[in-house]
């Protein structure tokens, strides 16, 4: 997928939980995070989670 965001997946407040599986993504593009999570969301699971790039996290919490 192509995007032009700051991130690839986003956790809103809201959510109660979440759970992010088998995701493989490149992020050489404008994308600087791979996962961000909002202050105010659940928990979130994630498992064989692999990003590549010039990300500038994989998983960011905020």
């Amino acid at each position: 997928m192509s995007i032009d965001q700051t991130e690839a997946i986003r956790v809103m407040p809201g959510v109660d939980s979440a759970s992010i599986h088998d995701v493989d993504m490149d992020l050489s593009s404008s994308v600087r995070d791979g996962v961000s999570i909002t202050g105010g969301a659940g928990s979130v699971e994630t498992d064989d989670l692999s990003v590549s790039g010039n990300s500038r996290y994989t998983v960011f919490e905020y």
